[in-house]
């Protein structure tokens, strides 16, 4: 899945999600005034099952949709500079991820580190030194953890003693 696509697929699935919620709470809501026969401990149960639901949903679709405008930002207005792969290491408790931590420079100049979590299968091709493609907009740094482009390969560096 190239960029745009991950992009307007967390834009679109937010705004789903944002919109299941509010049908979903209206139509608990009118469900429950129309429902006489529940007494106020089963309207309390229920109402707060219909809360904890709406929550989660309300939650996942404002995370996506702010992931999906956060990657919009970047990828459009920011510029696409070298990291360099400083460490890779195993998640904690997981065995199909890796940590994967680039170091990158900001507009100002200054030095940064990332730290990206990415799946096995797409870490197995990289090494520490590697030079990978990351978007840069003020300070802030994206590395698109589905596409990862390496720019330059490991370079040996000589040791003068």
């Amino acid at each position: 899945m190239n960029l745009e696509t991950k992009r307007i697929s967390h834009i679109i699935i937010g705004s789903i999600l944002l919109l299941t919620t509010l049908l979903f709470t209206g139509g608990m809501v009118a469900l429950l005034l129309t429902k006489q026969d529940l007494t106020s401990v089963e309207r309390g149960s229920i109402i707060v099952i219909l809360c904890i639901i709406g929550f989660l949903f309300l939650f996942f679709g404002i995370r996506s949709l702010v992931i999906g405008f956060k990657s919009y930002k970047l990828v459009k207005q920011g510029r696409a500079r070298e990291a360099k792969i400083v460490s890779i290491t195993d998640v904690k408790d997981s065995i199909i991820y890796k940590e994967l931590v680039v170091s990158f420079y900001g507009e100002s100049g200054q030095k940064y580190d990332l730290s990206v979590i990415i799946n096995l299968n797409k870490a197995r091709g990289l090494e520490v030194g590697q030079y990978i493609q990351c978007f840069v907009i003020g300070e802030t740094g994206y590395v698109d953890t589905d596409n990862i482009k390496v720019i330059k390969e490991k370079q040996e560096e000589i040791d003068f003693e």
